[in-house]
This record gives structure tokens, C-alpha cells and sequence, in this order.
């Protein structure tokens, strides 16, 4: 296993440590949910999903719509509603720039 890989999977393992903990607080909460699936799916799919019979190009068509919705929801309850952290917004931004970067690591 690449150091990109490592890197990546401890990313998105502490992104739903941290995701889980804001959700667990804010039980009525559409983008802690969000960030949530934004940082488990990607995670999900690089351990246990990682297998050649799995199509790669939708997964990635997955997590990357995944991670567009989840930077929305995340944006717009902050910008519009001022109720989460800006920071909030960041988990699906590098969830997405991990997956990128871990697809990448397999083309390789």
C-alpha cells in the first residue's frame, strides 16, 4: 500500500470520527449527515470496495456528486442560516481532492 493510500484512508477515517461526534450533537442536522457520507464513502470504498470487479468510474461518479451536494449543503447552512462552522464546508472539498488524489495513486 502507497503512502497516498495511507494517507488518504486516516484522512477520511478522522473526517467520520469527527463528522459522527457534530452529528451525534446535532442530531437534526442535514450537513453534519452530509459530511458524514462525504468522508464514510470514500472511505468504504478504497478499504473494502477496492477490488477489480467493482467499476471504478462509478465510483468515482458516486463520491464526486457525493461530495458537490455535501460542500452545498454544508455552504449554504452557513452562509444562508449562519448554523454550522465554515469549516464544516472543507470535509467533502478534500474529501473529493482524496479521492482524486487516491485514483490517481491506482492509474499509476
Amino acid at each position: 500500500m502507497s503512502i497516498i493510500t495511507t494517507v488518504t484512508r486516516i484522512f477520511w477515517a478522522l473526517s467520520t470520527i469527527g463528522c459522527v461526534y457534530g452529528f451525534i450533537h446535532d442530531l437534526d442536522s442535514v450537513a453534519w449527515f452530509a459530511s458524514l457520507l462525504s468522508a464514510f464513502i470514500p472511505l468504504l470504498a478504497s478499504t473494502v470496495l477496492s477490488g477489480d470487479r467493482w467499476d471504478r468510474s462509478f465510483l468515482s461518479i458516486l463520491i464526486y456528486t457525493l461530495d458537490g451536494v455535501a460542500l452545498g449543503i454544508a455552504s449554504a447552512h452557513f452562509i444562508m442560516f449562519g448554523l454550522h462552522p465554515w469549516s464544516l464546508s472543507l470535509v467533502p472539498l478534500f474529501s473529493g481532492l482524496a479521492w482524486w488524489l487516491h485514483e490517481r495513486n491506482k492509474v499509476r
